[in-house]
This record gives structure tokens, sequence and C-alpha cells, in this order.
């Protein structure tokens, strides 16, 4: 099940609402847990069963690293959580990837799994592991409560795709039960915001390359590719921003204050900065379970870039069970160490970084949103920059528009000017974009899910 779908808007999250609005707030947890079970097992059973198994599994350790006192006990807990929780991750996401890989390098022809990846185990994995992490370092106490901890787990809003939501983060609120009924209007608001992100941007973007995209890579040329590119760059930002903005939404309404997750990206004048205001709490959990434990900045310089690469690695990694994904990560690694070693202290335009750092960025997102880094390489090198079929002005007269709006909605400008309006000029341009959100998704129109591959 996925938000933006008139299953999820009419049926799931008006009973869920209901349901936790009226029900007193000691069973709140349980009502939480029973619908993030529905919200995750729609479609396929199974997948509620390997999240029982991951709170079973981070429910125990957490006990059991809190209450030993040996240090090696502690240790092994950890460690178990760590194992469990990556071994699913790699069976569902990456050994199909491995096989691949033993194949080519051996010459083998090992079975390739073809297994169904869970809806977003990249994330709850990362999330669940980062309860056990910080348990270990005594940041948090364990969750003795099966219910609270599994509501924490399973939690549908931030399920599917982020943010990555700490225990840490909602600890307090999982406990203090707050009356939800005056968080229903900001948080349903916020939840329109992103609906609209979604459906009336991304989807929008999504239908402008449908055209290119059905293409045979021969008809192409580099120019349709790079209109593609910049089209996709958006639709990527309004669908997760989008999501993410969605779920901070139903988690206001449900009595959690998530965390930030996008902070206008595209304005950024360095891919450092850039990746401090993309999918934020991603890279918080990078910095604060990989980069930090690995020395961070505070080593030498060699050691500076080494930690720095291991952690682009696997970011790229995480995004996807492919090579591509591993180059797209090292690619915007790269730049982050030229900017650590001096990039960044350079005497240079302000209209000149922020122009550099986009081109690095829409060229990551071509590698990023390329079939297979095979046909990036094709595309990069036999090319002709101009197809036979003259379809560049085409693509780029037909959704012009669409892409000087994107633009302009990409950054804070608009926030700015809507933040001094009044409240009824406000409620109406909620209710505008709801009514056409909701219309466009009735009438059937192109609605692609870009997490599958997460």
């Amino acid at each position: 099940m996925i938000f933006a779908s008139t299953t999820f808007l009419f049926l799931f999250l008006p009973s869920a609402i209901l349901a936790l609005l009226f029900t007193p707030p000691r069973f709140r947890s349980a009502i939480l847990l029973f619908f993030s079970l529905i919200f995750y097992a729609y479609g396929e059973i199974r997948y509620g069963l390997i999240m029982i198994f991951s709170i079973a599994l981070d429910y125990t350790c957490g006990i059991m690293i809190e209450s030993s006192k040996k240090e090696m006990n502690r240790k092994l807990w950890l460690l178990t959580s760590m194992v469990g929780n990556l071994g699913l991750l790699f069976w569902f996401k990456y050994s199909g990837y491995l096989a691949r890989l033993i194949n080519q390098a051996l010459d083998l022809s090992l079975p390739i799994p073809q297994i169904l990846l869970p809806l977003g185990i990249s994330f709850f994995t990362f999330q669940t592991m980062s309860y056990s992490i910080d348990v270990y370092r005594k940041e948090v106490k364990a969750e003795r409560n099966l219910v609270d901890f599994g509501a924490y787990v399973t939690m549908f809003p931030q399920l599917i795709a982020g943010p990555i939501v700490r225990y840490s983060d909602i600890a307090v609120e999982l406990k203090a039960k707050v009356s939800l009924w005056n968080r229903l209007d900001h948080g349903f608001n916020l939840f329109v915001l992103g609906l609209g992100s979604k459906v009336l941007l991304a989807n929008a973007l999504a239908a402008a390359i449908a055209p290119i995209e059905a293409l045979a890579l021969e008809n192409t040329s580099k120019l349709l590719w790079m209109i593609q590119t910049l089209y996709f760059g958006f639709q990527l930002y309004f669908d997760f921003a989008g999501y993410s903005l969605m779920a901070i939404g139903l988690g206001y309404m449900l009595g959690f204050t998530f965390p930030a997750n996008f902070n206008f990206p595209y304005i950024s004048s360095s891919v450092s900065e850039f990746f401090r205001r993309w999918h934020i709490t991603l890279g918080d959990w990078f910095k604060s379970y990989l980069y930090i434990p690995l020395g961070g900045s505070q080593v030498p310089l060699k050691k500076v870039v080494f930690n720095l690469l291991v952690v682009w690695f696997i970011t790229g990694l995480w995004h996807g069970a492919d090579t591509q994904f591993v180059v797209w990560g090292l690619w915007l690694g790269l730049w982050v160490i030229l900017e650590k070693i001096g990039l960044s202290k350079l005497k240079l335009p302000l209209w000149f970084k922020h122009t550099l750092t986009l081109v690095i960025i829409f060229i990551s997102w071509s590698i990023f949103n390329a079939p297979s880094l095979t046909e990036w390489t094709q595309r990069f090198i036999h090319l002709d920059w101009m197809s036979s079929a003259s379809l560049e002005g085409v693509m780029l007269r037909n959704g012009l528009g669409l892409l000087i709006i994107s633009m302009i909605l990409s950054g804070p400008w608009i926030k700015t000017w809507f933040e001094k309006l009044p409240s009824w000029s406000k409620q109406g341009f909620y209710t505008l974009i709801l009514i056409l959100s909701i219309a466009s998704l009735i009438h059937g129109s192109l609605n692609p899910f870009l997490y599958f591959r997460f």
C-alpha cells in the first residue's frame, strides 16, 4: 500500500485515524501496531512475517544488551542484532547481485536468486539497527513494552520511504500519548502538501519523461538524455520529499514529531551542502553510525579520505544492488573529498559554485536513473548530440512550463511567500491541492513508485 492511492486515502487512513482518536491512550500503541502490520502486509502477507521477526530480534537484543553485566556479552548481543538485520538486508537485496558478480568474475553459472524485495527494507533495517546501537552506547533505555517497541518499528507513516526515525526521536512521545485532536489540522495540511508534491508534480514529471524512456536507444541522443535527466532530477526530489512530508504530516497527526528529511537541496553551492539538505536522516545515520566510529574528520587526512570513500561506497550500495549505484556513490564521494581537501576554500563566485554543484548532481542522477552502468556508458560514448527525428525541441517545448514550475517550487521562495498569507487563503490552497490530487488519482494518471528499488 502506498500513500498516493485511493485505498490509502479513502479506506486505510480514515480507519486508522478514527480508531486512534477514539481509543483510550493506553491502547494506542496496540492500535498503531495493528494498522501498521496491515499496511505493511497489504498484498503480501509474508512481508508482515519478516517485520515480526525484526521486531522480536531487536526487542530481545535491546533488553539483553542493557541487562548484560559483562562487556563481552553486550557486544555479542549487539553483534546478533547487527548480523540479523544486515543478514535480512543482504539476503533480500544483495544475494542476487553477489551471485551475478561471482558469475562474471569466475565465469560460473551460479543460480541467481529471484527474490521479491520487501517494501522499505533498507529503511526499517537501518532504523532497528540504530536502536540496538543506541542501547549499547547507553544513549537510550531498552524498551521493555513489546507493543510500544513494535509500534515504533512498524510505524506506517515512515515505514516505506523514511524519514529514518531513531528511537530517541520519539521515545517520549511514544509514552506520553498526547491528545490527537488538536494535531489533526496541522498534520493533515503537511500531508496534503506532500501529496500534491508527489501526485501533481512528481507524477507530471514522470509523464514528461515517459516518451523518452519509450524510445529505443538508437533513436535517442545525448541532448534527449540530458532532458530526461533534468526532468528525473526534479521528479525524484518531489517524489521523495513529497513522501517524506506526507510521513511527517501523518506522524504529527498520530502524536509524533519526525525529523525533517529535506531542506531545499537544489539551492546548494557544494555537494557536501546538497547532502546535508537531501535525505537528511540517512546522512545523519551514516555520520553517527559509520563515519564518526571510523574516526570522522578527527584523523589524518589520508584516513579522512578513506572514511569518506567507505561511507559513500556504502551509501551507493544502500540505494540499490547494482554496480551503477556504487559508481553513483563514489562519484559523489569524490567531490565531497575534493571539497574536504581544499575545493570548498577556493574564492569562487557563488553563482559558479552553485552551477558546478548542479552539474555534478545531475550527472549523478544520469547514473542513478540509467537501466545499467553498461547502458549509461553506451549513451555517454556512442549517442549523437541530436536525434534524427528532432525530438529535442518538442520535448523541451512540451515540458518547459512544468520544468520552470519545478525549479521555482524546489526553492524556499514560495514557502516564504506562502507563510505570509492569511490563514483562510492558506486553507483554500490546501483544499485545492487535495481536490486536484484526488482527481488525478481517480483519473488513473501515471503514478510510479520509485522506492520499490530500495
